[in-house]
């Protein structure tokens, strides 16, 4: 999206550039399809790394209020009491789905995370260029916002409930977060 962003943005002033600019120009039209293809999935990839870095891990750390973190305790809670109820076979395979939906809600909030800042400059750039119409587009961006929240809440969830689980049944912890989560546990106790 921030390949998008900058095409609108730029791509009259880079067709008529001079110098640099112009060999690369020159050198991305001597290239196959299949080759620009590559070329510009690089450099999308390489975009979306550093966007992330920039704004993902400051947009996620304040992301849960105090008043949802007592949901997401609360959660855990009555998930620990669920888990009590079952048998050592239903433990692990809880154990297993557990944490396909921490890894599953973990990566939709990561990639709802990472299209808002690109979505909303995209938003920005169209309505000073095109006109308020484009404004709408900011309601998609709020739903992707409240997504993203919504999936944090539900990692959040899930990963406590993993880290309890696991040390119930007696598994290691799978990463140092883990570890230190299940160490919080142990001494908020």
């Amino acid at each position: 999206m921030w390949l998008l962003l900058g095409w609108l943005s730029f791509h009259d002033d880079v067709a008529r550039a001079h110098g640099r600019i112009h060999e690369v120009v020159e050198l991305g039209e001597k290239l196959s399809p299949a080759g620009l293809g590559v070329a510009a999935s690089f450099v999308a990839y390489l975009i979306g790394s550093l966007s992330e870095d920039v704004f993902g891990r400051r947009f996620i750390r304040g992301f849960l209020p105090p008043s949802m973190r007592a949901k997401v305790s609360y959660e855990v809670k009555r998930n620990q009491a669920d888990f009590i109820r079952l048998s050592g076979s239903f433990k692990e395979s809880q154990l297993a789905r557990i944490e396909n939906d921490a890894d599953r809600f973990k990566a939709e909030r990561e990639l709802r995370v990472a299209i808002l800042p690109p979505l909303l400059a995209l938003i920005v750039f169209l309505t000073i260029v095109e006109g308020p119409l484009w404004l709408v587009g900011l309601l998609l961006a709020a739903g992707m916002g409240y997504q993203a929240f919504r999936r944090e809440r539900d990692f959040q969830i899930a990963n406590e409930s993993l880290v309890w689980l696991r040390g119930v049944i007696g598994v290691p912890p799978s990463s140092v977060a883990e570890a230190q989560l299940a160490e919080d546990q142990r001494t908020s106790r």
